[in-house]
């Protein structure tokens, strides 16, 4: 402006000039961007707090995105909203099923149940453990629980 001869401070024109340029600023854009920082920052310490129960590729899979190399904007320009403000803690599928199979207790075992784990019957004997029936039984109880779990779905994915 002053090239031009126009005074920004002084006269009504520059004044104009600079309020036109103020207000075609995206502020919004920049206010998002400020957010999404925020929720970065907030989702790191609940990252570095999670310990042994963060898993990178599991939430890569949960948010649809790495959140290692994430970038808020694009080269192109466009923007990506970053909105997890916390990890979800990852359970692998032992941890997963393992209260389930330890309420089962062992018990006495039929002549069937013994051929079915690859031993000889001999009837002087008592034979005592788990059924894969017992398992089968207790998952059955168990699973209407877990099937809306996170680490469930990822352990699905997985498996697919």
């Amino acid at each position: 402006m002053y090239e031009q001869g126009i005074d920004p401070v002084r006269s009504s024109e520059g004044r104009a000039r600079l309020n036109q340029y103020i207000n075609s600023r995206n502020y919004g854009g920049l206010n998002n961007l400020r957010q999404w920082d925020a929720n970065k920052k907030l989702y790191d310490e609940s990252a570095a707090k999670a310990g042994e129960s963060y898993d990178p590729d599991f939430e890569a899979w949960r948010l649809g995105y790495d959140p290692r190399t994430f970038r808020m904007v694009n080269p192109d320009g466009t923007m990506n909203p970053f909105l997890a403000t916390s990890v979800t803690p990852y359970t692998n599928l032992h941890d997963l099923v393992h209260p389930t199979f330890s309420a089962i207790k062992p018990h006495l075992l039929n002549a069937d149940q013994v051929k079915s784990r690859g031993y000889e019957y001999d009837p002087r004997y008592d034979y005592e453990g788990v059924t894969e029936d017992d398992m089968r039984k207790a998952m059955e109880e168990y699973m209407p629980g877990v099937r809306n779990n996170t680490s469930y779905m990822y352990q699905r994915y997985l498996a697919k």
